[in-house]
This record gives C-alpha cells, sequence and structure tokens, in this order.
C-alpha cells in the first residue's frame, strides 16, 4: 500500500510540475524588435526626427510610442508633457510643438493597425512612407519594425 500511495505521490508531482511549466497567460511571447523607429516633430517651418534603435532588448511587441518617447527623453534629449498613464497618456507637448488656443498635438503613423477609423487630418507620404492619423492616445500606439511616428500641430 505504501508503495502505491509512494508511486501516485511522485505522478501526482510530476504533473503538478509538468501543468506549471506549461501554463501561459493567453498571449504570444514578446519579441524583441531588430529594427527601429523614427519619431519625426514637424511644426512650421522646422521638421526634427529622432530615431530609436529597437534592437538591445529596450523594446518588444507589447511597446509603445509613449515607451519609445520616454527612451529617447532619457537617450537624446527630447522633450515632452502630457496627461494621463500608460494607454490613456495624451500629449499637450513635444519638442517644438506648443499648441496655442484652439491647436493640439495631432500624431501619424504609418502602422496601420493603429490607423485612426476617422481620418482627423488628410493622409500624406514622408521619405515614401504613407502616413495617416493614429489613435489619439500614444500609449495605445504600437510600434513596429521601421515605422515612422509623425507628431504635428493642428486645429479643434
Amino acid at each position: 500500500m505504501k508503495k502505491k500511495l509512494t508511486i501516485l505521490l511522485i505522478v501526482l508531482a510530476v504533473c503538478c510540475v509538468f501543468f506549471t511549466a506549461c501554463k501561459t497567460d493567453g498571449k504570444p511571447p514578446q519579441q524583441p524588435f531588430e529594427s527601429s523607429v523614427t519619431i519625426v516633430i514637424q511644426g512650421e517651418k522646422v521638421i526634427v526626427s529622432y530615431e530609436a534603435d529597437l534592437s538591445g532588448g529596450n523594446f518588444n511587441s507589447s511597446s509603445t510610442v509613449l515607451d519609445v518617447l520616454i527612451y529617447l527623453k532619457d537617450t537624446a534629449g527630447l522633450t515632452y508633457s502630457g496627461g494621463g498613464s500608460g494607454s490613456t497618456f495624451f500629449l499637450n507637448s513635444i519638442g517644438h510643438l506648443n499648441p496655442g488656443t484652439g491647436e493640439f498635438v495631432a500624431v501619424m503613423t504609418s502602422v496601420e493597425n493603429d490607423f485612426s477609423r476617422e481620418d482627423w487630418a488628410t493622409p500624406f507620404e514622408y521619405k515614401g512612407v504613407l502616413l495617416k492619423s493614429g489613435k489619439s492616445s500614444i500609449g495605445e500606439l504600437s510600434i513596429a519594425a521601421d515605422a515612422i511616428i509623425l507628431f504635428t500641430l493642428s486645429t479643434w
């Protein structure tokens, strides 16, 4: 009887270890990027661009534009201000763009999954890449290899 109980306990222990090791949260593993994202700040007379290297483990498939801005703030001196946190973060200003009365910081993206359902601004090309209005919160905007994210002023 003790031998059967011992075997049963060993089998249960092995099953527990197996099922614990196989546990997932239903999400695919986060893959690191091996590319870059270009952040462009387009004012009336000045265009400034930043290149964020996505390799090196700083970014993965769940990273957002906000993560890239934080990285550029720490590594390249990019300045911005905004409100909210995480997926609800909205920009008040970025770089040399400081909206006046009736203006706001608009975001354009080359990442198709993040195109706004409504075009708040006319789509255009930047260096041969189509950019369209993106979701309003930069904490919701995803990044992709070789993506271009452009910030500009727009009016209400």
